[in-house]
């Protein structure tokens, strides 16, 4: 065993824990660390998507996104049959909150928005 890597990986899953207990998790395994929001988010979507979104569902994301946060959630919704709704923009650049009670339905798997 090397002696850093030892180290590294205990410090790793102390952090995890930790972290597990600050959101209130049901298990630190829950927690899944990754290098950075891109690919968060292809692994939400090629994992937790594939898994739960079915034909006939709808995801919903905002006109400003980020090109990262687009894709992947289009070429999941085109792989199962799923729609993308997209929240629409006002003239200032912020989000036209009043359009949410049309978007949002039974159907409704998952808002992706920029915070």
């Amino acid at each position: 065993i090397h002696t850093l890597s030892a180290q590294a990986t205990e410090k790793m899953e102390n952090v995890r824990k930790l972290a597990s207990l600050f959101i209130n998790a049901r298990s630190a395994e829950e927690l899944v660390f990754v290098r950075g929001t891109t690919e968060g988010i292809n692994l939400v979507a090629n994992s937790w998507g594939n898994s739960n979104v079915r034909a006939g569902d709808n995801i919903i994301i905002s006109e400003m996104e980020h090109h990262a946060n687009i894709v992947p959630w289009q070429m999941l919704c085109a792989r199962v049959g799923a729609e993308l709704r997209v929240i629409p923009l006002n003239a200032d650049g912020t989000l036209q909150l009043e359009t949410l009670s049309t978007l949002f339905d039974d159907r409704t798997q998952l808002l992706a928005i920029t915070h």
